[in-house]
């Protein structure tokens, strides 16, 4: 049999993951803290990868703007300094 809700495009509130439900079974302390702990080493890892990847990409847009200045020397040498620098700025945000 077919349920009206489901041909009308309502959908039925789904389990996320991650939140308790009836039908989950509790887990060993023992576990839990591993799970803990997990969660704890992972949020760790990808905060230092985000900063990782932004000393990174700062780098590489330093090293750009060096190689423009020594390959396009004519083109970069009329700016002053401040605009040279503010070239770099932007350069990070483009992926």
């Amino acid at each position: 049999m077919v349920k009206w809700g489901s041909l009308m495009g309502e959908t039925q509130k789904r389990h996320q993951p991650g939140q308790p439900s009836n039908h989950d079974l509790p887990l060993p302390p023992r576990l839990q803290e591993k799970l803990e702990h997990f969660r704890e080493r992972l949020w760790s890892v990808k905060i230092a990868e985000g900063a990782l990847a932004g000393i990174v990409g700062l780098g590489i847009s330093y090293l750009l703007v060096f190689g423009l200045d020594r390959f396009f020397d004519g083109l970069l040498a009329g700016l002053p300094p401040l605009q040279r620098q503010l070239l770099a700025i932007p350069q990070p945000l483009v992926p």
